[in-house]
């Protein structure tokens, strides 16, 4: 799951730290006896989408499920200067077309 974590969010071009993943990961899935203090909150966000999904991944795929989702793996971006266009557990709204845009933002 810390590999997934990993590579999924390079492809978007974001670096967890490994460490962090693996912490957030342990917490969620209640493996240590006192949580693990994480501060970084895109791995933390990630950790949290990877255990949901795997818990839910037998339920039908509802409007909640999908906002909730958005909202862990985006967790840390609203306060970024660079996404602070970005809506975060919505359907876009934006009159611009859809674009599948690859790399980090601002290359």
């Amino acid at each position: 799951m810390v590999d997934e974590a990993i590579n999924t969010s390079l492809i978007e071009g974001e670096s967890l730290n490994p460490a962090s993943v693996r912490s957030s990961l342990q917490n969620y899935l209640n493996l240590t006896p006192n949580p693990i203090n994480v501060a970084d909150v895109k791995a933390e966000g990630m950790a949290a989408l990877l255990v949901d999904v795997r818990k839910h991944f037998n339920k039908p795929l509802s409007k909640e499920a999908l906002f909730s989702w958005h909202r862990m793996v985006l967790a840390g971006f609203e306060d970024n200067i660079l996404h602070s266009d970005l809506t975060v557990g919505q359907w876009r709204d934006s009159p611009e077309p859809m674009q599948i845009v690859s790399g980090p933002v601002g290359y």
